[in-house]
């Protein structure tokens, strides 16, 4: 089943997710269940969907914790008051958690699942292997920002193969 809907994230265009096609992926023509898988067409999606079964199941599995949608939510509103009365008391902790938030690009802005919620879009950057939102995830949901240790060890997970293949490249 393809999902006809226009995504939040549009930043990048993204290769068709079967492996045996090369034509780039069309946003409006995602998997309808988990949202992270695109298609060129319903034909790649057919063909491809013996081996994208079991990554579907995993990534309908993955769901941000309440407290870290949240505070994503507030971030993508533009919500300063909600970081001043829940972390710093000031704008100084609003501002900071806001740097590593813009480097995410365009979240989701709905909570639960569905193709505009926060969870698909992150993880879309889980998946993605950008650097600069890997970095900026991990940043955020580490002991100093939301101490999200479940997304952190994600994020740093996604992470670690990036900078190994940088490493590996001279970078």
């Amino acid at each position: 089943k393809l999902n006809q809907t226009t995504p939040a994230c549009l930043d990048e265009p993204r290769k068709c997710s079967n492996a045996c096609c090369s034509n780039p992926g069309d946003m409006k023509k995602r998997c309808g269940k988990c949202f992270i898988a695109v298609y060129c067409s319903k034909e790649c999606q057919i063909a491809d969907w013996k081996k994208h079964k079991r990554e579907c199941k995993e990534n309908r599995a993955f769901v941000v914790n309440v407290q870290t949608e949240e505070h994503l939510m507030c971030l993508s509103l533009n919500f300063p008051t909600y970081f001043q009365e829940n972390f710093a008391g000031d704008e100084r902790g609003y501002k900071r958690y806001k740097e590593h938030f813009d480097k995410l690009g365009s979240l989701g802005a709905e909570k639960g699942r569905g193709i505009n919620s926060i969870t698909v879009s992150v993880l879309e950057i889980l998946k993605g292997g950008d650097i600069v939102k890997l970095r900026a995830l991990a940043e955020l949901s580490g002991e100093e920002c939301f101490d999200d240790r479940v997304l952190h060890l994600e994020a740093m997970k996604g992470l670690m193969p990036v900078l190994e293949k940088r490493h590996a490249e001279g970078k």
